[in-house]
C-alpha cells in the first residue's frame, strides 16, 4: 500500500520529467531538421539540453524524495500502531481492575493510581507520535488515529472516576478494539497477521475448550484467562530475551500481542452475552 499523497507526487512529478524530456527530443529534432548547418542550430541544441537537464534533475529528485517518504511511511504505521495498542492494554487492564474488585487479583486495586498514570503518559506518547508522523499519514489514516485516541481518552475520563459498573466502557472497548484492528490490516496487514496467529497458536494450545461461552459471561474468569494468556505469550516468544514482562517491557514488544488477546476476549464474551 502506497500513501495518496506519496503516490500523487510521483505522478506530477514523472508528468513534469516526462514533459521535459519530449520537449528535448522535439526542439532537437525539429532544430536539426529545419537548421542542418546554421548557429540556430546551435542555440536550439542549447535549449533541448536545458529540457534534458530538467527531466533528469527531476527524476533524480523525486526518486530521493520518494525513499525518503517510503521509508518514513514504513515506520509510521507500525510505530503509531504500537502506541495505541499500548494505550489500548492499559485501558482493559484499569477496566478488569475496577469493575472485579475481589478474587486473587484484589492487589492490583492498589495500584490503581499506577496503572492510571501509566495510561496518561502512553495516551500523551500516542499523540506526540501521530505528530510526528503528521505528513508521513494519508487523511483517512490520520482521520482513523485522531477518532481512535479521542475514544480511549473518553475511556480515561470515565476511568478516572469511581464506579461499580463499567459495562458501556467494554462495549466501547470492543468497538474501539474493531477498528483498530481493521486499521492494522489496512496498513501493515502482514506484520499484524502473523502477530495474529503467534496469539492464536498459544491459545490453540489450551484446547478447544480455552473459550468455553458457558465461562466466559463471567468477567472474573475472563480477566484470570487474559492473565494467563499474557503469561503464555511471554513464556513462547519472549522468554529467551533476559528478564522479560510488562516490568521490562520499555520497548513496548508485548503491545500488539496483548492487544490481540484482549480483542479476542471481547468478543468471546459478547457471544457468550448473546447465547446466554
Amino acid at each position: 500500500m502506497r500513501p495518496p499523497q506519496l503516490t500523487e507526487r510521483i505522478t506530477a512529478a514523472v508528468i513534469l520529467g516526462i514533459v521535459a524530456l519530449l520537449g528535448a527530443i522535439s526542439i532537437g529534432g525539429w532544430a536539426y531538421s529545419k537548421y542542418p548547418d546554421a548557429m540556430g542550430s546551435n542555440l536550439l541544441a542549447e535549449v533541448s539540453g536545458v529540457f534534458l537537464e530538467i527531466a533528469l534533475v527531476v527524476f533524480v529528485v523525486d526518486w530521493v524524495v520518494s525513499r525518503r517518504d517510503k521509508n518514513r511511511w514504513k515506520e509510521a504505521y507500525p510505530q503509531i500502531s504500537e502506541r495505541i495498542a499500548t494505550a489500548y492494554t492499559d485501558i482493559m487492564r484499569l477496566l478488569y481492575v475496577a469493575s472485579i474488585r475481589d478474587g486473587g487479583y484484589a492487589d492490583d486495586l492498589g495500584r490503581y493510581p499506577e496503572f492510571y498514570d501509566r495510561l496518561c503518559s502512553n495516551l500523551d506518547l500516542l499523540r506526540s507520535t501521530i505528530e510526528g508522523f503528521l505528513l508521513a499519514l494519508d487523511s483517512r489514516s490520520h482521520y482513523s488515529v485522531r477518532d481512535l485516541e479521542l475514544r480511549m481518552r473518553w475511556l480515561k475520563d470515565r476511568l478516572s472516576r469511581s464506579k461499580s459498573e463499567y459495562q458501556r466502557e467494554f462495549v466501547v472497548a470492543l468497538e474501539l478494539g474493531i477498528e483498530f484492528e481493521q486499521f492494522c490490516e489496512r496498513t501493515w496487514e502482514k506484520d499484524y497477521k502473523r502477530i495474529k496467529a503467534a496469539v492464536e497458536a498459544v491459545i490453540n494450545q489450551k484446547g478447544p475448550k480455552a473459550f468455553d461461552y458457558s465461562d466466559t459471561l463471567d468477567r472474573t474468569i475472563v480477566r484470570d484467562l487474559r492473565y494467563e494468556l499474557q503469561q503464555d505469550v511471554l513464556d513462547t516468544y519472549f522468554k529467551k530475551q533476559g528478564p522479560y514482562g510488562v516490568l521490562y517491557d520499555y520497548k513496548q514488544e508485548t503491545s500488539m500481542y496483548y492487544f490481540v488477546i484482549d480483542l479476542l476476549l471481547l468478543r468471546h464474551h459478547a457471544r457468550a452475552g448473546e447465547h446466554a
